[in-house]
C-alpha cells in the first residue's frame, strides 16, 4: 500500500472544516460559560488620571514622554486625553 493511499490515523484529517466549525463551538461554549459564571473577560482597563495629563501637558511635554512616564502607550494617554478634556490634538 502506498502511503498516499493509506487512511490517517486521525480522523480529523479526514474532514478538517468539521474539525475547525467543533473547535469554534466549543470555543464559544467556553466564553459563553464563562459569562454565565460572571467572569470578566478581555483585558483590564487602565484608568488614567486625565488631570495628570493636561498638567503634564501643560508644562509643555510631548505624548510619548506622558506615556511613557504613566506607564502606558501614547495611544492610550491621546484617548484619555479626548474623553472630558479641552487638550484634544489631532495627529497625522
Amino acid at each position: 500500500m502506498r502511503v498516499s493511499e493509506r487512511v490517517p490515523r486521525n480522523p480529523w484529517l479526514l474532514d478538517p472544516i468539521a474539525c475547525k466549525c467543533e473547535i469554534a463551538e466549543r470555543a464559544r461554549a467556553g466564553i459563553r460559560n464563562a459569562r454565565a459564571k460572571g467572569k470578566r473577560l478581555g483585558r483590564p482597563k487602565r484608568i488614567l488620571n486625565t488631570q495628570r495629563i493636561s498638567a503634564l501637558r501643560a508644562q509643555g511635554l510631548g505624548w510619548k514622554a506622558i506615556a511613557a512616564d504613566m506607564g502606558v502607550g501614547a495611544g492610550t494617554v491621546l484617548r484619555h486625553a479626548g474623553e472630558g478634556s479641552k487638550i484634544q490634538e489631532k495627529v497625522f
